[in-house]
């Protein structure tokens, strides 16, 4: 191995992260993150035995609620290689907690740019998630946007069986991505993740949620001005009131309720020290 390979390693064995309720969030910027992955998955595919498997996810206002009663599911973000905020709310609570994170880090701002550098890095994607013929649309808008990108293939994350799920996973193997993309919704996309991540053995399996959705369903996103000041959430409340009335009402709620907390939590500790 050469010198410059031992940087590599050295440099993608971890990401500086700060304490976020308990979960190690990661203190990145987009253009850092879209670095690492692509750095991630090069060495990998030049040096299988030395990179494992990269588990990355996201962190929002509602995952944060979801892990509060999945104990399953917070231990595999709390253990994951990269969890990063994907909502400003998570962006400002940070920094009303003191451990503060540079930027907001969502896959829908900057996947256009990302997939263009895998383009160029030559490294193979693949996708998993939503309906049937979604994630097909999904990989026909990509290729149509970035010709030069490889795209191994494209699965429903809905399953008719077991063995429906067993041949998926199987495909997915043969075609070896070097990134998968999952997007079937938190928590089931990280638990599938976590079952199947060795198996597929690709070089990183990147859970993108609703990512899909805006490409292969044509879904309206927020206008940038709402993304910017955190309402993007509204948005997507009135798009669809009654799947998100609970989440973003109630969780939202719930969720500043639990940073007040913590906030008071951590100003009384720095007064017994």
């Amino acid at each position: 191995m050469t010198p410059d390979s031992d940087e590599t390693t050295r440099t993608l064995s971890t990401i500086k992260t700060v304490d976020f309720m308990g979960l190690p969030l990661a203190d990145i910027t987009v253009d850092a993150f879209s670095q690492w992955m692509i750095e991630r998955a090069r060495a990998r595919r030049n040096n299988t035995a030395q990179h494992k498997p990269a588990f990355v996810t996201y962190l929002n206002a509602w995952c944060t609620i979801v892990a509060e009663r999945d104990e399953e599911y917070r231990s595999l973000i709390k253990n994951c290689d990269c969890l990063y905020a994907d909502g400003m709310a998570v962006v400002w609570a940070a920094k009303l907690l003191r451990t503060p994170i540079p930027e907001r880090v969502n896959a829908g701002d900057f996947i256009a740019n990302f997939l263009r550098e895998c383009a160029n890095a030559k490294l193979r994607i693949h996708l998993i998630g939503g309906k049937k013929g979604v994630a097909e649309k999904t990989a026909r808008c990509w290729t149509a946007m970035i010709p030069n990108l490889v795209i191994t293939g494209y699965e429903p994350g809905y399953f008719d069986s077991p063995e429906h799920e067993a041949r998926i996973v199987q495909n997915i193997k043969r075609v070896a991505p070097d990134i998968l993309l999952v997007g079937m919704g938190v928590p089931h996309q990280e638990k599938w993740t976590a079952r199947h991540i060795d198996e597929i053995n690709c070089a990183i399996s990147w859970n993108v949620g609703a990512l899909f959705e805006y490409f292969g369903n044509k879904r309206p996103r927020a206008p940038i001005w709402m993304r910017n000041i955190g309402m993007e959430w509204a948005f997507r409340l009135v798009l669809e009131p009654k799947r998100l009335c609970g989440r973003y009402t109630l969780g939202n709620i719930r969720f500043i309720a639990n940073v007040i907390r913590e906030r008071m939590r951590k100003s009384m500790t720095a007064k017994q020290n």
